[in-house]
């Protein structure tokens, strides 16, 4: 994917949007930026969008606002990471512990010769700290990098469609370009996630939740990304359509006569 291509791309997608991102940009640009917050961050993040959402009269934007203010509270509550989420763990002197680890339906990795690792309630910006203190138990002093990632499925009218390895903080629009970008054909407005066989609503619309990451959206390793492609017919399709109709035409006219 060329790097014009992926302009125009990114083009059309803020067309689409239009008003209606432009009229939460801020929310946006700010939800993003605690993406790798602190607890602590989110905290302040989350009063300050609750009380934005009381001061404003505009309905859709209190509608955006709640979907932020959700997203938040469920990291607060439940951590970031979920089962099918990859840990890409290294350790420092430890080969057999610096590899892609799967998280487990527990939402813990296992290690070899170790105990299970829990990581439930635990944040993206906890994550090297948690699994430095877990190791500690094991080794002195280690020298741990981490970072979370989930499996989406992009399907449908992109150039690669499959299972695509992202972090939560991804926004939509560049998963769709992970997957090679849309088809000439792709129908954006008609994308939609599903769970399970089972689609996701979102207050956003239809194309809107393009300028929303992962984590925002309540996206889970597991989901899949339907893009559908526009029906058309070929020349040839519709040459035989129009040839069966004079055919049979003239098979009715025959009985007739």
């Amino acid at each position: 994917m060329t790097s014009m291509r992926r302009d125009r791309f990114m083009t059309a997608v803020m067309v689409v949007l239009g008003t209606s991102f432009m009229a939460t940009a801020s929310i946006e640009g700010q939800a993003r930026g605690t993406a790798m917050g602190t607890r602590a961050d989110l905290e302040i993040e989350l009063a300050s969008l609750q009380e934005q959402a009381l001061a404003t009269g505009d309905r859709k934007i209190r509608e955006r606002m709640r979907l932020e203010i959700d997203a938040i509270a469920m990291r607060l509550r439940d951590g970031d990471i979920y089962p099918g989420d990859i840990i890409a763990l290294s350790v420092a002197g430890e080969t057999a512990w610096t590899a892609d680890f799967t998280v487990t339906t527990g939402r813990r990795i296992e290690l070899e010769t170790l105990p299970p690792i829990s990581l439930a309630n635990v944040l993206y910006s906890e994550l090297e700290a948690h699994l430095t203190t877990e190791l500690g138990k094991y080794l002195r002093e280690p020298r741990v990098r981490a970072v979370a990632q989930k499996r989406i499925a992009v399907l449908g009218a992109v150039g690669q469609p499959g299972f695509m390895a992202a972090p939560g903080s991804i926004v939509v629009a560049d998963l769709i370009m992970l997957a090679g970008g849309p088809s000439s054909n792709a129908e954006l407005d008609k994308a939609e996630f599903k769970r399970l066989g089972d689609t996701l609503g979102f207050d956003t619309g239809p194309i809107a939740f393009q300028a929303y990451s992962l984590d925002q959206l309540g996206i889970r390793s597991g989901d899949e990304l339907h893009i559908p492609q526009a029906s058309t017919k070929s020349f040839w399709q519709d040459f035989r359509f129009i040839m069966l109709g004079i055919t049979g035409g003239i098979v009715a006219l025959t009985r007739i006569f």
